[in-house]
């Protein structure tokens, strides 16, 4: 039963790291790591598709609309940050409970 879950949890955390390894080109100015940028680029493909429908562009001009979009990939952003943040923890909870139930048997 936790076995697949393990392995599941195991393989987002990883495909995570390959994400924040590829992207840490872009939030590591100056020798910094700059943390907002880190949050919002490993978060944007876990919480963009989470975020897609809440704001609509309806009835906007050009600015209005490219704006919206903006707000749409910013929240979507900061949400898959937290998404992120979840998976990881998950993956722990599920190492933890394999391991106190093999300690158990």
């Amino acid at each position: 039963m936790y076995k697949g879950e393990v392995r599941k949890s195991i393989i987002r955390v990883m495909l995570i790291a390959i994400w924040a390894w590829l992207m840490h080109y872009f939030y590591i100015v100056e020798g910094q790591v700059d943390i907002f940028r880190m949050w919002m680029l490993i978060g944007f493909p876990f919480g963009i598709h989470r975020i897609r429908l809440w704001l609509i562009p309806r009835n906007f001009d050009l600015g209005g609309t490219v704006g919206v979009w903006a707000m749409n990939i910013f929240l979507g952003s900061i949400v898959g940050g937290f998404v992120v943040i979840g998976y990881i923890s998950n993956m722990i909870c599920n190492i933890i409970r394999v391991i106190l139930r093999k300690l158990r048997q």
